[in-house]
C-alpha cells in the first residue's frame, strides 16, 4: 500500500459483491492424484470436479430462502470498519448518482465458477481489474474498497459439508484503477452436515454463513489496519465494536430446526426450534427477490 493511500476527508467507497448462488469447495485430491499419472489428466479431472460441484451449489440454491449476503455483511463490516478511524468519509453505491443497473452489470457471471473466475481467483500474469470504477467520472476523487463475498461449503470426502465464508477484498484508486491493496482470507465453521441435511433445514445454513460475519470482517479490518499503518496513514481509533459472541462448532451453532437469523449480530444462540419437513423441499422465492441478492447497496 502506497503512502497516503487514503486522505483526510477522501471518500472511501465500500461496495459489496456476493455471488449468483453459494460455492460447493470439493477437495483438490483427485485431480492432484491424477495429475502425477498421467500428464494432463489432472485438468480433466478438475474440470469434471468443477462442473459437479457447479450442478450440487445450484442444487442447493433451489431450497434457500431470500438472503441477500452482501448488504447484511456491508452492513456489519461499516461499522467495523468505523472502528479503525480511518481518515477516509465512508460512502454506498447509494450515496452516487450511478443507477442500480450498473452496479448490478459490474457483478455480472452466468453462475458461481464464472463468478469465481471473473472476480475472486488471482490468476498469475493476468490483470485483477475486472470493475472499471474509473467509467464514472463522479468516483474520480474517491477510493474504492471492493469485497467479494463468497458463502460455500467446503467438503474433503462429498459426505460432510462445513459452511465457510470467504472475501477477497481490494482498494482501489477510483480515477486510475491503480489496485492500491489486495487481501484475502476465510473463516470456517469446525462442524458439518450433509448436503441432504442443508436441503430440509436452510435455515440452519443461512444462520452459519451469517454468524461467521464478524469474524471474516474482523479479520479484513485488522489486516487493513496493519496496511494502512505501515504506509503512514493517520488512524483515529474508536472504542472497539463488540459483535455478539460466537463460538464456531459450539452446541447451538447449527441447532435442529434453527430459523434464519437476518441480522448479522442477532444475539447469540438459536431462534426458537420449528419443524422440518420430513424431505427436503425448493423454497418458494419471488423472482424479484431471488435466492441470493448478487449486490450489496442496491435498493
Amino acid at each position: 500500500m502506497t503512502t497516503g493511500a487514503i486522505q483526510k476527508g477522501q471518500r472511501v467507497l465500500l461496495v459489496v459483491y456476493a455471488p449468483p448462488s453459494p460455492a460447493i469447495l470439493e477437495s483438490d485430491s483427485k485431480a492432484e492424484t491424477a495429475a502425477k499419472i498421467v500428464p494432463g489428466l489432472g485438468l480433466v479431472v478438475k474440470d469434471a470436479q468443477d462442473s459437479h460441484a457447479l450442478k450440487e451449489a445450484q442444487d442447493l440454491q433451489r431450497y434457500l430462502p431470500g438472503w441477500n449476503a452482501a448488504a447484511i455483511f456491508r452492513s456489519s463490516f461499516t461499522l467495523q470498519l468505523d472502528q479503525l478511524g480511518q481518515p477516509g468519509k465512508i460512502i454506498s453505491p447509494t450515496d452516487t448518482t450511478i443507477p442500480a443497473a450498473a452496479w448490478y452489470r459490474l457483478n455480472g457471471a452466468s453462475d458461481v465458477n464464472d463468478w469465481q473466475a471473473k472476480y475472486y481467483t488471482q490468476v498469475p500474469g493476468q490483470s485483477e481489474i475486472t470493475r472499471n470504477y474509473s467509467a464514472f467520472l463522479e468516483l474520480d476523487d474517491a477510493v474504492v474498497l471492493e469485497i467479494n463475498l463468497l458463502p460455500s461449503l467446503a467438503t474433503d470426502d462429498e459426505v460432510t459439508y462445513t459452511p465457510s465464508l470467504s472475501a477477497v477484498t481490494k482498494l482501489y484508486r477510483a480515477n486510475t484503477m491503480r489496485q492500491l491493496w489486495r487481501h484475502e482470507t476465510t473463516v470456517s465453521d469446525t462442524g458439518g452436515r450433509t448436503l441432504y441435511d442443508f436441503k430440509v433445514k436452510p435455515g440452519d445454513l443461512i444462520y452459519a454463513w451469517n454468524h461467521l460475519m464478524p469474524q471474516l470482517g474482523s479479520q479484513i479490518a485488522d489486516d487493513l489496519r496493519k496496511n494502512l499503518v505501515a504506509a503512514g496513514v493517520p488512524l483515529s481509533p474508536k472504542p472497539s465494536f463488540a459483535p455478539a459472541s460466537y463460538t464456531p462448532g459450539a452446541a447451538g451453532y447449527l441447532p435442529a430446526g434453527a430459523g434464519w437469523a437476518p441480522a448479522p449480530f442477532s444475539p447469540p444462540g438459536a431462534p426458537s426450534a420449528q419443524a422440518a419437513p420430513s424431505s427436503p423441499s425448493p423454497a418458494v422465492v419471488s423472482a424479484s427477490s431471488g435466492p441470493f441478492v448478487p449486490h450489496a447497496s442496491t435498493p
